[in-house]
């Protein structure tokens, strides 16, 4: 009976260290998706110094001295926060689902089509 009781222990055991390490590895790849926020970027074809400065809550306030610059960083932020949705979207709007998703999406894409 003992060597039951010690059989399941270390069974439960080793689960336990598998769901922490699964959680761990979980949590190591979605953060590591995150884009980088407070790095600071040099672009050629602006005409002023253009600040994207995110609060606390990762919302974005854009200063820049003319309006081309501002709406730079703004497609550059929404880029920053949204890339892969908008390329659904483009693909989507193309007819183009089949391309990432396969088969599943086939009708979708005749239908944009």
């Amino acid at each position: 009976m003992r060597l039951v009781f010690r059989g399941l222990f270390g069974v439960a055991t080793a689960l336990l260290v598998l769901a922490v390490l699964g959680t761990a590895i979980v949590y190591y790849l979605a953060a590591k998706s995150l884009p980088t926020y407070d790095k600071s970027l040099s672009v050629a074809n602006l005409s002023a110094p253009l600040d994207i400065i995110r609060d606390n809550v990762n919302i974005p306030n854009i200063a820049g001295s003319n309006d081309p610059d501002v709406f730079f960083g703004l497609g550059y932020a929404h880029a920053q926060d949204r890339l892969w949705q908008m390329t659904m979207l483009r693909r989507k709007a193309q007819g183009r689902l089949s391309e990432v998703y396969g088969t599943q999406t086939v009708q979708a894409d005749i239908f944009m089509r």
